[in-house]
């Protein structure tokens, strides 16, 4: 095994998503672009929920204007597009473009609107903004909601995520929440504002909470249930357009819903092996999801009274924004192997010649020790070799601001990088973290750090100042450490 896959497949999900949201928020700010950290950390952040629970991705809204920019952005520092299931028949389009990496253990999704808030975009972003703050992530600054308008929005998202033991507890959370004080009856304006007022009735009843006023029309609130009732799968899909298109477009319909090809499983599956038997097992796998969604949704219209609509409803139109696609056009998507339980991601022949040079090119730019770890060998007898280190025991050197995070002695650093491209995880442990805790108060000389370790080892004072500068020379090419007259 490579020390560079060895190195993707130690760095914890935890640390992923921590060091990835203030990169992702320092490349938001360099582009000028308006975000949110929304749900997983940014509301672990803030105490709306329990300690430790930062979701597997990494969550944001972006102000609409800036949207594509940012994604592409992204795109040119290696980020892909995960491949899109057939939306022919979506209910609800897609609401954000999710992004992977081949060498990161989270995706990021980058939401253009929140379902549920039926508001345009524009607006259901600028509510979400107002009165925002930032919380600290990995030495880096994120942006997220107020916590009362973000718990508004952890309310709706566990709405829309079908009746499970995760979604009550975050419903109850939130309820509890809003019960306090004057909450609840102060967040009404904004409920209006986000137009989540029709969303939001059944966990008002669901928590003796005053119900918000309506305002959803007859075709808004029914693709909505219906969204939610067929937690987005294809039975809903199907139901929907029976309800609102007939039998137009049935041939496509019926083929869409009864077989998917193997390529076409996989996209949603990526675990899906080849072979013809795999197919087959995928496909009775979603018959069976499809029976059981379309039994849930039919008993639940079957209690559901709805009154006729009106010519203001007639047309199923949700919103301006809510009827074409948001990824931004030429975005390169990604391929997702499943093999053995390791996830391998690598690019679509059709990408971009300038996102295909970025993923290629992860393997060795810009830092020498973004695919293995920097140990240094503080207490190991032998000198190291002096050969190459351009650093000498007169040099001084000074520790480079990074996106830093700890876990079980290891520090898990991402240097910034000045050209533009996605830069690469350092680990650090050993004697080289120690040397690089020195250097925290300050310039520190190099035969300075020489003595210290030559204080707590066996090495001679020559061997001690030979292997402080070639520890310092290895962080200094990982970007941890920097030369310094001062």
């Amino acid at each position: 095994m490579s020390e560079e896959r060895a190195l993707r497949q130690r760095l914890p999900l935890e640390v992923g998503i921590r060091l990835g949201a203030a990169w992702v928020a320092d490349v938001a700010r360099a582009e000028g672009v308006r975000v949110l950290f929304v749900k997983g950390l940014a509301a672990e952040t803030q105490g709306l929920r329990p300690r430790g629970e930062i979701g597997g991705d990494i969550d944001m809204l972006v102000e609409p204007p800036g949207f594509r920019r940012l994604v592409r952005a992204l795109v040119d520092r290696g980020w892909l597009a995960r491949p899109l299931t057939d939306q022919r028949f979506q209910i609800i389009r897609y609401h954000s473009v999710t992004l992977v990496h081949p060498e990161w253990p989270c995706d990021i999704d980058v939401h253009y609107y929140f379902p549920g808030f039926f508001a345009t975009a524009d607006q259901a972003f600028e509510t979400l903004a107002a009165d925002a703050e930032q919380v600290h992530s990995a030495g880096g600054l994120l942006p997220v909601p107020a916590p009362d308008r973000h718990a508004l929005l952890l309310a709706v998202n566990a709405l829309r995520s079908g009746d499970t033991p995760r979604a009550r507890a975050e419903m109850g959370r939130m309820a509890e929440r809003f019960a306090q004080g004057r909450r609840w009856a102060e967040l009404q304006p904004v409920i209006a504002r986000l137009r989540a007022g029709s969303v939001l009735q059944p966990f008002a009843r669901r928590f003796g909470l005053a119900e918000p006023v309506p305002d959803l029309t007859v075709a808004e609130a029914r693709a909505w249930r219906l969204w939610v009732d067929g937690e987005a799968g294809g039975a809903a899909q199907l139901v929907n357009h029976l309800r609102t298109h007939g039998l137009r477009g049935a041939w496509a319909l019926m083929r869409w819903a009864v077989w998917r090809d193997g390529d076409q499983l996989r996209l949603a599956h990526p675990e899906t092996p080849p072979g013809a038997w795999a197919t087959m097992r995928g496909n009775i796998a979603r018959w069976g999801r499809g029976v059981r969604q379309g039994g849930r949704i039919v008993t639940r219209l079957a209690r559901r009274s709805t009154r006729p609509a009106t010519a203001a409803d007639a047309t199923v139109v949700l919103a301006p924004e809510f009827g074409g696609a948001v990824e931004p056009e030429g975005t390169p998507h990604a391929r997702i192997r499943v093999d053995g339980g390791h996830v391998e991601v690598t690019a679509e022949s059709e990408a971009s010649e300038r996102a295909a040079d970025a993923v290629a090119g992860l393997a060795g730019r810009a830092t020498v020790a973004g695919g293995r770890r920097v140990d240094g060998a503080l207490g190991v007898a032998g000198p190291a070799s002096e050969a190459g280190a351009r650093l000498r025991p007169d040099d001084r050197v000074r520790r480079v601001p990074a996106l830093e995070v700890f876990r079980c002695d290891v520090l898990y650093a991402l240097p910034h990088a000045d050209d533009g491209t996605m830069p690469k995880v350092v680990c650090v442990s050993g004697g080289a973290r120690l040397l690089l805790d020195w250097c925290e108060a300050g310039p520190v000389d190099i035969r300075a750090l020489g003595t210290r370790i030559e204080a707590i080892s066996e090495l001679p004072a020559d061997v001690a100042a030979v292997e402080a500068a070639n520890t310092a020379e290895m962080l200094q090419q990982a970007g941890l450490l920097e030369r310094t007259a001062d």
